[in-house]
């Protein structure tokens, strides 16, 4: 399977959009009054973070590897999305719905 430079670049923005939305949930959830419920989210915000950084960077350096870190990618972000969609703050449906999306655009970068 070839993957098409619109591909390329639907992947790229959903990861930055994921990374945005991350970071902005992980910053609210901290100034949540009772911070431990969100504890699972904080986590995997941040990795969710992580993972997209790497994957922005593997796919705008064209890497060998960008297959295997969109895999990961989605993975993380599928995770991330089901463990803030339990929670009903505004910020945490904003992440997830980016992770879903992320994570949907990532797996089309997955050549099998």
């Amino acid at each position: 399977m070839q993957i098409t430079s619109q591909q390329i670049e639907n992947c790229l923005q959903s990861c930055k959009a994921c990374l945005q939305a991350c970071n902005e949930c992980y910053v609210a959830c901290l100034q949540e009054s009772e911070v431990d419920i969100y504890r699972d989210c904080l986590r995997l915000v941040r990795q969710s973070a992580e993972i997209c950084m790497v994957a922005i960077s593997a796919l705008s350096l064209d890497s060998m590897f960008s297959s295997q870190i969109c895999k990961l990618t989605a993975e993380i972000c599928e995770t991330c999305a089901k463990v803030c969609g339990q929670h009903e703050q505004d910020h945490c449906r904003k992440c997830a719905h980016a992770c879903y999306q992320c994570a949907a655009a990532c797996h089309e970068m997955v050549v099998h």
